[in-house]
């Protein structure tokens, strides 16, 4: 009768709620919450009680509560029960990290430890000299990694009080251990450090961020620095475009003879409304002649600035392939024009149909 109870108890499924893990000498091991709201509940009785680690503490119980939530949740994660979770995993520098017992056990219950063989060397005067931590993984050759006084020194450790001070070998054991365990069982502690040797740190940027200074009121009030303007000499852009301009020229018209250029048409019609006014009685204002692609002159202007509008005006009416000839009409005027012409749109806008030019668009 006992025997058929039993085994209509295990054919049931299994109840909501906590539940109660057994090993398999049949001892109770540990109540596993199975949910968030479980976890939430657990974490709440024990922020109450107080007995938590003093890293989960908190005078808000709605805040140790939700840190000890974090706590079990991260234990449960490597595999520890709720209290072995608070009492294993310490936080430093609002990072999660393993004691250095806890994280031997975890990789010593896993089943994956075939040997480990730790020793620490003293010199004449007693000081601990080297520590040295051996492993070995079923299935793999054996790693060993060390940790010396050298390194504490350099690292400023052993001027530390606490720990440092008082048990200098237990703590370069620590480190060795760290070394090898986080090698050789990486999938058994997922990536926790050791607590021994976080909070030695200071100045990691893996466990701490430090926020920028506010800013200032002068930040606000500072003057905009001038932007940098930059002289783009015309006859360096012809030269840059001499390439761009041979491809173009195949499927450019032919060009008029270049006598037609020196000799132009009696009585142009000029551009209608050229830009600016003309000053023929200034005898000292040079003259800047306008040629349309086939070499026919369009216009004739005093000023450099009314020049190269009434230029840019003929330039937008082109198609690209017409631009080598256009260019080869008017790039010497051009020239001359550019070095006369004050920094501004109109200048830039001529760099523009430079470039233009150059890539035959």
């Amino acid at each position: 009768m006992a025997e058929e109870q039993k085994k209509a108890e295990k054919a049931q499924p299994p109840k909501a709620g906590m539940q109660v893990t057994e090993r398999k000498d049949n001892m109770i091991r540990a109540l596993v919450p199975s949910s968030e709201n479980e976890v939430s509940k657990l974490a709440q009785v024990i922020a109450i009680s107080g007995m938590a680690p003093k890293s989960y503490q908190d005078n808000d119980i709605a805040l140790a509560r939700a840190k000890i939530s974090v706590g079990i949740i991260a234990g449960m994660e490597i595999g520890l029960a709720p209290m072995q979770a608070l009492q294993s995993i310490a936080v430093v520098n609002g990072n999660p990290s393993l004691w250095g017992d806890a994280a031997l056990a975890l990789v010593m219950s896993s089943g994956l430890l075939e040997d480990i063989d730790e020793t620490c060397e003293f010199n004449h005067k007693g000081e601990p000299e080297v520590a040295t931590c051996k492993v070995k993984r079923k299935g793999f050759s054996e790693k060993v990694r060390t940790f010396g006084r050298a390194q504490a020194a350099k690292a400023g450790l052993l001027s530390k009080s606490g720990p440092w001070s008082q048990y200098p070998d237990r703590m370069m054991q620590m480190r060795a251990r760290s070394k090898a365990l986080r090698d050789v069982f990486p999938d058994i502690l997922k990536g926790f450090r050791f607590a021994e040797e976080v909070r030695d740190i200071e100045d990691d940027p893996d466990l701490s961020i430090t926020p920028p200074p506010p800013p200032k009121r002068e930040d606000y009030m500072a003057t905009p620095a001038e932007p940098e303007v930059v002289d783009v000499d015309v006859e360096e852009e012809a030269e840059a475009a001499e390439p761009a301009e041979e491809a173009v020229q195949e499927e450019a018209p032919p060009k008029k003879d270049a006598k037609q250029k020196k000799e132009p048409e009696p009585e142009p019609e000029p551009e209608p409304e050229p830009a600016g006014d003309l000053d023929e009685g200034d005898e000292g204002s040079p003259l800047f002649v306008t040629f349309d692609h086939d070499g026919s002159q369009m216009a004739e202007y005093a000023i450099a600035s009314d020049y190269a509008k009434g230029l840019l005006s003929l330039f937008n009416e082109l198609e690209p392939a017409q631009y080598a000839a256009f260019r080869e009409a008017n790039m010497e005027t051009v020239k001359v024009a550019f070095k006369e012409l004050p920094d501004g749109d109109t200048k830039a806008d001529l760099k523009d149909m430079a470039r233009k030019w150059r890539e035959g668009q």
